[in-house]
This record gives structure tokens, sequence and C-alpha cells, in this order.
């Protein structure tokens, strides 16, 4: 209903008279939410038609109690769609600002990066401060780059600065890669000298693997090198392919390694654990079940 409105005193009335409507419905502490809501869809809505108009905007009113993060994240994104260049400088521009959150920063990245990885990726390098943000950036780099070129994408995750960003970013690549052609992606496993690093990539590529050849996944899944995340992963593997064949599943458990324990998590998984697995992948994956020398 409200948008309804939004849209029609935009339409009849302008974008000054639609932001006077939102902002005159506060008052209150509850009434003040209640404004920013409709000053979001206002900006929203004008963004939609027009982001210029919506910057300008926002830029005289930037003071404004009422303005919050849905605004800027709604903005950055319209204006990333037609014009990134002037997204990411807008975005810079108000960096300090607390409304400019992660989302909001990760919607410019991420149509950016579907028309030039490299420069997108080269803008969250430079501009942003090493932090979550920074690292969900570049994340978001990694995957969209991985649709253009996964070799590339790969390449430049892997001398990424940062433990957590490196590993996540790389990750993200390789279930891209996965996901479109896990052959091609087995295959650079196989090259590569197997480290920490690499866990959060064969943990993705295992559950990718896990729907077409389980048994495969699950050795991937085993050259994992954290304890713990090697554990996890190879019992959601197996969730999998026992979801898929239980019978077979349960002649093989007892030779599997898997302790008595994680072979119950396995077959005897709490309710909030069935929703777990990989997504089923195209291709063939790697023979012989693990990293080839």
């Amino acid at each position: 209903f409200f948008d309804i409105l939004a849209r029609e005193y935009i339409d009849q009335r302008g974008l000054d008279d639609a932001m006077q409507w939102a902002e005159s419905s506060s008052g209150s502490e509850e009434a003040a939410e209640f404004a920013s809501s409709l000053v979001s869809r206002v900006v929203r809505e004008t963004a939609r038609r027009d982001p210029q108009e919506a910057v300008a905007w926002m830029e005289l009113n930037m003071d404004s109690e009422l303005l919050e993060k849905g605004a800027f994240r709604t903005v950055a994104n319209r204006l990333a769609d037609d014009d990134p260049l002037a997204a990411a400088a807008w975005v810079e521009k108000h960096l300090a600002d607390e409304r400019m959150d992660g989302e909001a920063i990760s919607e410019v990245t991420r149509e950016w990066a579907r028309e030039d990885p490299v420069a997108a990726a080269e803008w969250v390098g430079k501009f942003l401060e090493e932090n979550e943000i920074r690292d969900e950036a570049l994340i978001t780099v990694a995957r969209e780059w991985a649709e253009k070129d996964p070799k590339a994408a790969i390449e430049w995750a892997s001398d990424l600065e940062g433990d957590s960003a490196r590993k996540r970013s790389l990750a993200s690549a390789v279930e891209r890669w996965s996901r479109e052609d896990i052959g091609a992606a087995g295959e650079w496993l196989n090259t590569v000298e197997l480290n920490e690093s690499h866990d959060p990539s064969l943990h993705v590529f295992a559950q990718v693997l896990s729907r077409e050849d389980p048994q495969t996944a699950f050795k991937w899944a085993q050259a994992i090198q954290d304890d713990e995340f090697r554990k996890r992963s190879t019992i959601e593997v197996a969730r999998t392919w026992y979801r898929e064949d239980a019978e077979t599943i349960k002649e093989w458990l007892p030779d599997s390694g898997l302790s008595e324990e994680e072979q119950k998590a396995v077959t005897n998984p709490s309710r909030r654990d069935w929703g777990r697995g990989g997504s089923r992948g195209g291709g063939r994956g790697p023979g012989g079940g693990r990293p080839q020398r």
C-alpha cells in the first residue's frame, strides 16, 4: 500500500512533496521509525526511475535522521546498475558514514565486478580498510570474476593479503567454477600444493561434487587439513550420500575411517542438519578421489 502511495506521490506531486509527506509522519519514536520506512520507499522509487535524482536529494539531506541504511543500499544498487564508477565514487565519499554499510558496498562491488572485475578488485584493495566489509567485497569480486574467467579469479584470490580474505575469496571462486565445470575445478586442485588456505575451497568443491559422486567427494573432503573442519565437511558429504543411497553408505561406513560417533552423525542427524549438503554440479570429478599429483 505504501509502495503504491510513494509511486503516486512522486508521479503527481514530485520528489520533494513525496519526501515532505514521508517526513511529516514522524513525531514520536515509533512514528520516526515509520517515517524512515516511508522515506526509504520514496528513495527506492526515485532511484528506480532516476538514481542521480535520488543521489542529489540524499546529498542535500544527509543530516536527516530519517535517512537509514536501506536508502543507502537502494541508491548504491541502482546507481551501480547504470554507472559503477559513479557509484564507487559516491560510496568513497561516504565511507565514514556508518549508514554506508557492507551491503551497500557489496552492491556496488557486485555490479562493477560483472563489468570489469580487475577494476573492481583494484578499487576494493585501494579504498577499503582491512575489515569484514572489505573481506565481503573481495569475496564478491572473486565470485563474479570466476563467472568470466575462473583461472584469473583464482590466481588473484590466491595472492590476496590477509588469511581470511584469501581463504574465503578463493573458496568463492572455486565454488562458482565447480558449479560451471567441476572437472576443470578438480584438475586445478590437483595441480596446487594443498595447505590450510585451501581448506574452504576443498570444502565447497566436495559439497558440489557430493550430489554426483559422493564417494569421491568424501575423499576430497578428507584432504582438508584442519581437523574440526575436515570432520564437519566429511560428515556433511556423507549425509548427502546417505540421503541419496542409504543402503550403500551403510555398507561402506564401517570402512570409511569415521569414528562410531561420526557414523551416527551421518545416519542419525539432528533435524536442523537435514538441510545441509552440497548442490548438484555438472561434469565429472577428478579420478581416484583424492588430489592427484
